[in-house]
């Protein structure tokens, strides 16, 4: 027999393993292997990266601008949705979406926020005799936003796991001394 109960599933774990990978494997839409090869041969990689992480700033500032208000209308709604059925109705899957859904929430947030700044750091640099920001300089933004997504995956994971042992407590054995 199957248990349905959500933090129980070990597809709850697998979709939050895999959701959180992906999401720290991507920032900015740059993959996690072309930032080490930029970092480690530099050169054409470098280059390869610069353009890559340019045109997929302005891919992002361009879709905040377009339909940014928009998206955080839906997103509120959904937030507060799950929150109410987490919250208030005590529904396990609610409360198991939430732990995904809310830090990605503000992962996403703040990577939008971000490449939108730093992207106008990009543009006003470029309008200075001395050219724009180098490679290396985009290269450790992208860094920071890989750490900073790695920290968020680990408290959805914390907050998960806390869930789940707070709810099935009497599916564990605690040892007290």
């Amino acid at each position: 027999m199957f248990d349905t109960t959500t933090f129980l599933s070990v597809w709850y774990w697998t979709l939050l393993a895999v959701f959180w990978a992906m999401a720290t494997h991507f920032p900015h839409g740059v993959p996690f292997d072309l930032l080490r090869r930029a970092q480690r041969h530099g050169g054409e990689d470098l280059a390869i990266f610069d353009r890559l992480a340019r045109r997929l700033l302005d891919r992002i500032e361009e879709g905040a601008r377009r339909s940014g208000a928009l998206g955080m209308a839906g997103g509120g709604f959904v937030l507060a949705g799950l929150s109410t059925a987490a919250v208030l109705g005590r529904a396990e899957w609610a409360q198991g979406l939430l732990a995904i859904v809310g830090p990605a929430a503000w992962m996403l947030f703040m990577s939008i926020r971000e490449a939108i700044a730093l992207r106008a750091d990009l543009i006003e640099a470029a309008a200075r005799p001395e050219g724009g920001p180098s490679p290396e300089r985009l290269l450790e933004f992208y860094f920071r936003r890989r750490w900073a997504n790695q920290f968020i995956g680990t408290v959805s994971l914390a907050l998960a796991a806390s869930a789940m042992v707070t709810l099935h407590r009497d599916h564990f054995i605690f040892w007290t001394f």
